[in-house]
């Protein structure tokens, strides 16, 4: 991927997430940026799909990482 479509699947990601939980935070970019340079951006196109359940707030329960992801699943 050039640096273009790189920049849009981190900013396709962080539009999702923020449409399922408050804020979208530093981390998660950071996040976002590294999987797309190590080129896991497929891999972070399906994270966010995994929401294990909604707390008493209304606030969507998932995995922050793909070792947390794996470990879910595990």
């Amino acid at each position: 991927l050039d640096n273009i479509e790189k920049c849009a699947e981190v900013l396709s990601y962080l539009e999702r997430l923020s449409s399922l939980s408050d804020a979208v935070s530093e981390q998660n970019v950071l996040y976002a940026v590294t999987m797309v340079k190590g080129g896991e951006a497929e891999k972070l196109r399906s994270f966010d799909a995994d929401i294990l359940c909604i707390s008493s707030k209304g606030r969507a329960i998932k995995p922050k990482t793909m070792g947390q992801k794996s470990y879910m699943q595990a």
